[in-house]
């Protein structure tokens, strides 16, 4: 497995994501139309990780949550795996109380990366825009 540095780490180059994972709102069966289960989804984290695939991608809005609780069932008591998860602002509330959130889905005290999903720069802003169309 290639590996890349971030900062004074080697991580892997691939990261495998889990939008797909859990149901609900924003899960897989509402937005890709699958229905997989803990036991479906169990065989492909333990095949991922024999081969050195093991930086996993989550978010708090992926099955409002599934997909973080069943990736912290498949973590638990490992300490061979890497941890990358991200919020969403606009869903309310501290930084803080959402990464709380998701660390007590992952069963985790901690992620290796924690990424806000949409930065709001002045650049991009609906009300700069409004600027400069005069409005």
């Amino acid at each position: 497995m290639k590996k890349v540095k971030l900062q004074t780490e080697m991580i892997p180059s691939i990261a495998l994501g889990t939008w797909s994972w859990g149901t609900g709102q924003g899960g897989g069966d509402a937005v890709f139309g699958n229905n997989l289960t803990t036991e479906d989804l169990k065989p492909v984290f333990d095949s991922a990780m024999k081969v050195g695939l093991n930086l996993w991608d989550t978010a708090t809005v992926y099955g409002m949550g599934a997909s973080e609780s069943i990736l912290g069932e498949f973590t638990k008591g490992r300490d061979d795996v890497l941890l990358s998860t991200k919020f969403t602002p606009q869903l309310g509330g501290p930084v803080e109380e959402r990464l709380n959130s998701s660390l007590n889905r992952l069963g985790t005290d901690h992620t290796d990366m924690c990424i806000n999903r949409q930065i709001q720069c002045e650049k991009s802003s609906p009300k700069r825009h409004q600027k400069r169309k005069g409005v």
